[in-house]
Parts: C-alpha cells; structure tokens; sequence
C-alpha cells in the first residue's frame, strides 16, 4: 500500500461472513494506519467483498474448520466436572467487572503525585473501550457470525441472548484494559490483565458462548482501538483531560474537602 510508511499489515482477509485480522504490526506513527484504513477504496472493496481474489474461498473454509476445531477442544461438556463449570460462570460474567473497579480506584485514590498520570490513564482507557466497542458493534453489522449454540455445535452453559459472536465484546473491552496498561502505565500491570483477559476468554469459550476466534478478533480491535486512541490523544487529550479533571472537582468537592478522595 502506497502511503503507509513503517506500517506493515501482515493478513487481512474478508469473507462472506467473517473479518479476519491475523496479524499486523504498527511501528512509529498511528497516522498512517489511520489513513490507510479510512481510504475510501477499502470502503468499496468492502462493500464489494473484493479485498482478496475468490480463490481464498479454500482459505475460508479451513479457518472455519480451524475455528470449530479448537472450540469443540476447548467447549465444556455434560461430563467436565461441575466445580469447573461453576468457576467458568464465575470468570464468565464478574471477573470482567475488574475494569470498572480498578478505573475508579486509579481515578479516586492514589499518591499525589502520582494521579495525573493515573488519571490520564483512565481517560485514555475509557476512549479506547469506547472506540473498540464501536469497531465492534460495526464488524458485527458488516459480517454477522453465528454463536456456537445458534449453529447447533458444542454444548452451551451459559444463557446468552442469540445476537452475533464476532469480535467478542468481552474480548474487546478487557483487552483494551490490559493493552491499555501495557502500554501506557506498567508493563507489569498490563501483563497481569491480559491473564485475567486469557481466563476471560477460556471461560466463555468453554461454556459454548464464543468461537475462540472471536476472542482473537476482540484483541485485535482492542490494538486498533488502542492506536486510534493514541492518535485522538496527540491532538485533544490534555484538553479533555483537563476538563473531566474540572467536572470532578466540581461534582465530588465536598469528599475532596474532607480528604476522603484525591481532588
């Protein structure tokens, strides 16, 4: 691609029913992917299913086959041990709840000199989520995908509404908190929630609600949501950050003035 210096998109492959983003690699600038991804002959390669020749039909079929192959591994049944089940359930539907939790701890509390940082974290995390479940929402109106219980595969122990599997929302958003401080705050950190992002996504591959593929697609909008943030950061991030700094003060200056938040 003509325009895109030191960014290398490895596989991107679009079929019928599914968008697959193997693998990419970003260097140096947000910029250009940027660009790239908003030109508007990718726009009509898309609406036209044109971006890779009819012969990768063969190619569809094996990452479908792949896909299924890897979730009846992984896709709990009758005889897997109740124990399990029930801390697949647990890790399924609370452990997610991570990310609210430690968002309000690192905005609220924290050594003083060190909450401008904590707060810029949680303002560039909140973006990204927002950007990756968009992305999300809009990958799943473009190439709809089936849950495994819709399609009759596997078993399922979780109820879960019948809407579309691709990319994973749980996926999405929990990486992007992983990737999140991975980047921007603590390598430690960041490592820490991305094994909390893996049982996330075990569990609901486990309990028949998502193709592992799907968890897959879900870290991979959480990069982009992460890059494309990087990117409205450099340009309005110290402003907005400065006016939801005002809007706390504001809203929660009498816990400030008694010391039980930072201000």
């Amino acid at each position: 691609m003509t325009g895109i210096r030191k960014t290398r998109i490895m596989l991107l492959y679009l079929s019928r029913r599914r968008l697959y983003i193997l693998s990419f690699c970003l260097c140096y600038h947000w910029e250009p992917l940027l660009a790239a991804l908003t030109t508007v002959n990718i726009y009509a390669a898309i609406a036209n299913n044109a971006i890779l020749p009819a012969c990768l039909g063969t190619e569809h079929i094996m990452m479908e086959t792949l896909d299924q192959s890897l979730f009846l591994w992984i896709n709990a049944t009758p005889d897997s041990p109740t124990w399990l089940l029930r801390l697949a359930a647990l890790t399924a539907k609370d452990l997610i709840l991570i990310v609210p939790i430690l968002s309000a701890i690192f905005w609220l509390w924290g050594p003083t000199g060190q909450m401008k940082v904590r707060r810029q974290l949680v303002v560039k995390v909140v973006i990204a989520v927002a950007i990756g479940l968009f992305l999300s929402w809009l990958i799943g109106k473009i190439y709809p995908h089936d849950r495994p219980f819709i399609s009759g595969i596997g078993y399922n122990f979780l109820p879960h509404k019948d809407n579309y599997s691709f990319p994973s929302n749980h996926g999405t958003i929990i990486f992007t908190f992983a990737l999140g401080f991975l980047f921007w705050y603590r390598l430690w950190s960041g490592i820490a929630l991305m094994a909390v992002g893996v049982a996330i996504a075990w569990s609901r591959v486990y309990l028949g609600v998502h193709w592992p593929l799907d968890m897959v697609g879900g870290f991979l909008v959480a990069l982009l949501s992460c890059a494309l943030t990087q990117l409205t950061w450099s340009v309005c991030g110290v402003f907005i950050y400065r006016r939801l700094h005002q809007l706390h003060r504001i809203v929660f200056a009498r816990l400030i003035r008694r010391d039980w938040i930072r201000g």
